[in-house]
This record gives structure tokens, C-alpha cells and sequence, in this order.
């Protein structure tokens, strides 16, 4: 075989460029990318781990020593303890394991568990970082490690000790519905833009509107976010192909619905109805949350020299409520007002909730509350359409529209100031969205004016 068809040796290759250089001054960095060779590349070195047995020489009361492992790079070491202490005659140097005790299998076994998370910790930086130390290391290995981003998800979830359980739970819904697309568990590799985008078009298939799709991936967004920081995600795709969100117009019932429905009769057999009506209509009294007024028990409810006061704290937003029910939609010529009224009709001895009394499957149960307080919501939402075909009202009914009628009742009736504080909104630019009111309350206004000449 010729000579010529044989590739230089890289040492070759340096000898004939100090030659070549030397006579034509030739620019020597230009020899890594002729020849691909980098002589300053340093190559990462692999960490060394071994056990060691009673480092510092010395044993405590019972006669026995810690067990650690040691990391050793670099000429540096670290030490991480197995939280295993042993007798000299329980441990085998030469062969690095546990002897002599009745358990030693099951110890061994943990032992060398440790030390394999530990060379997967390692395993993990080397496919982040270039030149990784000890401290690293460390690092890397005293945080949880998660392959799931759903696990991941709920574990920074539930470290957020300032949430409510409301939002809580919402969370844990849309972390849910994650996984309920993909049909399993979901890794933080399967975050890829065509798994995102597909979960996107999963959620508009389900019919739901661009907002909620939104909320979604705002909500997963951040979760995706928290595992970038944490090393465990490069990219955030839910950021990247959100939708951006339209503004919605609050359904707002006018005073005609409002009345029609007030004033249904209904049959033995809509019991049921009834009471779903009646639970809207305190809403549209008193401005509560579905998870507020569907929890709503004596408790609450305080006598005073006027008549009753409600006082809770709204499960959102964690805020007190205080609201004087007698000085709210008083009935002339009535002693008590419509909501006192409402009150009255349900009124029970025991704790349970007025108007859903069947809201918890266990009342000692607090964690299964959030989720109780949701199916109630869904079904009761269902009713509304019932309630909605019997008055013959237009307007689409949910929970969230007697809150709505609410506010936009007060609206011209008293400071938009008190009305944010009655909602409990933390921003008056909340509440300002319910300046947009029903075009029968706008002809009521105007022709309410008495004088339209300039002064």
C-alpha cells in the first residue's frame, strides 16, 4: 500500500507545521481547524467514588463508626454519608461491603443505591455542564431528581405554601390534563414544540374557548419555567406557542331575567331546582364566589341589633367578608331582606352548608373539600340551564353571572371603590370590568337625567 493514502499522524502533523511555519510565518491557529486537533482541550475527568469506614479514626458510645462515601476529582474530595454507622467487625474493606449482620443484604443494598444516584447525578451534569466540580456535585445530588415533569410539577406545587386551596387544586387539574393527553406519565423529553402545540389542540378540541386555553398554558407555563431554572428544561414551549388571550364581556342578567327568575314556582319533583335557584339568587345578593356561598352555614351568620350580618373569608382570595345582609335588596314593607329571607328558608341546627348540604362526602375531610366544592360546580351549572329554559331567560346562566348581576346593579347605586372591597378584587382595574353594563341599564340612566341644558 502507498504511503501517500495514509492520514498524518497528529504528531507527524506538528512537526511538519513547525517547519512549514517557521519559513512562511504561517499563522499557527489555524492548525485545530485544518487538522481538527486542539491541544488546550482539556478532557472532563469521571469522579471517583469509593466507600470509606471511620474517616476520622474515632468511634462514638455504641461502638460504632459513619460509613461514607468519598468523591474524589481533581485532588479534591468530598465526603457524602450513607447515615449508616457500624461496628469495625461489620464492614469488609477489601470487599467494600457490609458483613457480620443479620440485615447486611438489605444494607448493602442501600448502600449501593446511594452510590448509584450519585454516579446518575454525575451522569446528569456531565450532559449540562462542560466542567463540572465537586461542589456540582453536591449540588446536583442534595435536590430531588425527576425524570417527570408531571412529578415535578406537583412536588413545586406543593412547596408553595402561600396558595389557596382553590387555586391549589386548579393547578393540580391543569397539571392533570396534561397527563390525561398524553395518556401517561410525562417526561420533561417529551416537552418538545410538536408535543405542546398537539396539547394545545387537544384543549381547543375539547371546545374550550382561547382564554381558558390560555390560563392552561400560562399555568403549566410556569412549572416549566421553575424546571429551567432547575436545570431540568432548556426551553419553554408553553411560552412559546400560548394564545393570545380576547377580551371577554361579563354575561350580565337585566332586571327582567333577574325577576323571571326570582319568581318561578316549581313542583314537588324540582326541589332540587329550587334550591339551585335559591343558591344562585344569593349570589346575586350578596356578590359571593360559587366556593364561598355553596359552603355557607350558620356559622357565618351573626345577629346584630339591625338584623343579620354575614361575616367568612373567602376561600380565593383569603380575604374577610363582612356584609350586613339587612341593608342588602330590603322588601318593603318586610322585616327581613331578600337574602335574610333566603337565609331563613334554609336555616339548619348543624354545620352543613345551606344550600348544598350534601357538599362533602366527609365534612372532617378538609383535602377533599376543593374537589367537592368543583363537582358541585359543574353540576349546579348544569341546572342553571334548566332554571334558564323554565324562566325563558336569554342569558347564558352560570354561577359566575349572579356575582356579575351583583356588581353591575351597585355599579351606579354607590362607589365603585365599596363595590371593590364588597368582590374583595385586590385591583380596582378588576372591578372597572363591570363598567360595562346591560343597554336597559344604560337607557334607565339616561332618561333619568332631569336636566340636559348647560348651565
Amino acid at each position: 500500500m502507498s504511503t501517500h493514502s495514509k492520514a498524518p499522524s497528529q504528531k507527524g502533523a506538528f512537526c511538519f507545521l513547525n517547519v512549514f511555519k517557521c519559513s512562511l510565518n504561517f499563522d499557527t491557529t489555524l492548525i485545530p481547524a485544518i487538522f481538527g486537533v486542539n491541544p488546550t482541550n482539556k478532557v472532563q475527568k469521571k469522579i471517583d467514588f469509593r466507600f470509606v469506614y471511620n474517616r476520622k479514626g474515632k468511634l462514638n458510645a455504641d461502638g460504632k463508626a459513619l460509613l461514607q462515601i468519598e468523591a474524589y476529582l481533581n485532588g479534591q474530595r468530598k465526603y457524602f454519608s450513607t447515615g449508616i454507622f457500624l461496628k469495625p467487625e461489620e464492614w469488609n474493606q477489601s470487599r467494600s461491603e457490609v458483613t457480620g449482620k443479620p440485615d447486611r443484604i438489605a444494607v448493602n443494598n442501600d448502600i449501593g443505591k446511594l452510590k448509584q444516584q450519585l454516579i446518575d447525578s454525575e451522569y446528569e451534569l456531565s450532559r449540562e455542564v462542560q466542567n463540572y466540580t465537586l461542589d456540582d456535585l453536591k449540588t446536583r445530588f442534595e435536590k430531588p431528581l425527576f425524570t417527570s415533569f408531571i412529578e415535578f410539577g406537583l412536588s413545586q406545587l406543593n412547596a408553595q405554601k402561600n396558595l389557596s386551596p382553590a387555586t391549589i387544586q386548579k393547578q393540580i387539574r391543569h397539571i392533570n390534563k396534561l397527563k390525561e393527553f398524553a395518556g401517561k406519565d410525562v417526561k420533561f423529553s417529551d416537552l418538545k414544540y410538536s408535543f405542546v402545540e398537539k396539547f394545545m389542540n387537544y384543549l381547543f378540541g375539547e371546545k374550550k374557548d382561547v382564554n381558558t386555553v390560555h390560563d392552561y398554558f400560562k399555568r403549566i407555563g410556569k412549572f416549566a419555567n421553575m424546571a429551567i431554572k432547575h436545570g431540568y428544561l432548556k426551553e419553554n414551549h408553553f411560552e412559546e406557542i400560548r394564545p393570545t388571550t380576547v377580551k371577554r364581556i361579563r354575561q350580565i342578567i337585566t332586571d327582567k331575567e333577574w325577576m323571571a327568575i326570582e319568581n318561578l314556582k316549581f313542583t314537588t319533583k324540582e326541589k332540587h331546582l329550587e334550591r339551585t335557584r335559591d343558591l344562585f339568587l344569593i349570589q346575586c345578593y350578596t356578590g359571593l364566589r360559587f366556593s364561598d356561598a355553596s359552603v355557607l352555614n350558620r356559622t357565618h351568620i351573626y345577629e346584630t341589633t339591625d338584623g343579620m350580618e354575614l361575616r367568612m373569608k373567602s376561600k380565593k382570595e383569603g380575604k374577610d367578608i363582612k356584609l350586613p345582609l339587612h341593608y342588602v335588596f330590603p322588601v318593603k314593607g318586610r322585616k327581613f331582606s331578600k337574602p335574610e329571607q333566603l337565609i331563613k328558608k334554609y336555616w339548619r341546627k348543624d354545620d352543613l352548608p345551606f344550600f348544598i348540604p350534601d357538599m362533602y362526602r366527609d365534612i372532617k375531610d378538609q383535602k377533599s373539600t376543593e374537589k367537592d366544592i368543583h363537582a358541585n360546580l359543574q353540576v349546579t351549572n348544569r341546572q342553571l340551564k334548566d332554571i334558564q329554559a323554565k324562566a325563558k331567560v336569554k342569558t347564558l346562566l352560570t354561577n359566575h353571572v349572579g356575582r356579575h348581576f351583583f356588581a353591575s346593579f351597585l355599579l351606579d347605586r354607590i362607589p365603585i371603590t365599596i363595590i371593590q372591597e364588597l368582590l374583595q378584587h385586590s385591583k380596582i382595574e378588576t372591578t372597572m370590568i363591570y363598567a360595562h353594563v346591560s343597554n336597559d341599564r344604560i337607557k334607565k340612566n339616561l332618561k333619568g337625567i332631569k336636566n340636559w341644558h348647560i348651565l
